[in-house]
């Protein structure tokens, strides 16, 4: 096997050597003998991380690279995340770390981080036909986890003639999440609520992140118990927003106070 280049900085502090490459990280520890002189022991800085070989299904052993090619494997283990759990894709590609490349025994070839992240958007985006907004509406993405209830509580959409002038689409939307146990804490009466609206944490085609909390008062503590995306930050949309929370609740909403910061729009949607 040809010799690899390897580009190895070092770097000095409190009596050892620290040697870092791409791939790797090792203590030197510096001892001073008055006979031997300068004496190296070298010693990992990450701890022992042996495992117990687990078979993997469908690999390929590639005897000129010497290594096993599971490339196939993770790809049907991706494709079962994605379709069947509502885990983010950072979550996928930190399982398929932990089960296929910290494992001990010969070296492996699989998927890049990227590639196994492309891979989640493609599964989920093919399960909602090409539409983002539908994906929100199909399990396990619609559910609370481990339970057939669901944390999606609903898609309002309506024209708006003005938005129309600036946008061809002219269409605003409100979405909302909520664990339900949660969302039928807004039916108890003289309850203290407080809306809170971000726009920072607004992915793109939204302008507003809107949360409604409760006052919890076993607890003592203010609760989140609806999230909101909204496309607009009007009056109108807010209104819309609260009577679509009306109607998810079932109930006439009936709060002893709502706290908001200075949005004019959301004062006079409240009001």
């Amino acid at each position: 096997m040809g010799a690899q280049k390897c580009t190895i900085k070092a770097m000095r502090t409190h009596g050892r050597i620290l040697l870092t490459s791409r791939s790797h990280i090792v203590v030197a520890r510096i001892e001073r003998n008055a006979k031997l002189g300068l004496h190296l022991s070298l010693q990992p800085i990450l701890p022992h991380t042996c495992r117990e070989i687990r078979p993997i299904r469908g690999i390929i052993d590639d005897d000129a690279n010497h290594c096993t090619d599971i490339s196939e494997t993770i790809l049907d283990d991706v494709d079962r995340l994605a379709a069947e759990t509502n885990l983010t894709q950072t979550n996928i590609w930190t399982h398929i770390v932990e089960n296929y490349y910290m494992q001990t025994g010969p070296p492996v070839r699989g998927l890049s981080k990227n590639a196994v992240e492309n891979r989640v958007k493609y599964i989920r985006s093919n399960q909602s036909g090409g539409n983002r907004k539908g994906m929100i509406e199909l399990p396990p993405m619609s559910k609370v986890k481990g339970s057939a209830q669901g944390f999606f509580q609903f898609q309002y959409a309506w024209h708006d003639d003005v938005k129309a002038q600036k946008d061809s689409v002219g269409v605003d939307r409100i979405l909302a999440w909520g664990h339900p146990e949660l969302r039928n804490l807004l039916c108890f009466e003289n309850l203290s609520w407080f809306v809170d609206g971000t726009f920072r944490s607004a992915p793109e085609g939204f302008k507003q992140c809107a949360t409604i909390m409760i006052y919890d008062p076993s607890s003592e503590l203010y609760l989140p118990v609806i999230f909101t995306l909204t496309t607009a930050m009007t009056k109108l949309s807010y209104l819309k927003l609260l009577r679509c929370v009306a109607d998810c609740v079932g109930c006439k909403l009936t709060p002893k106070e709502i706290m908001c910061d200075f949005e004019s729009a959301l004062i006079g949607a409240i009001r």
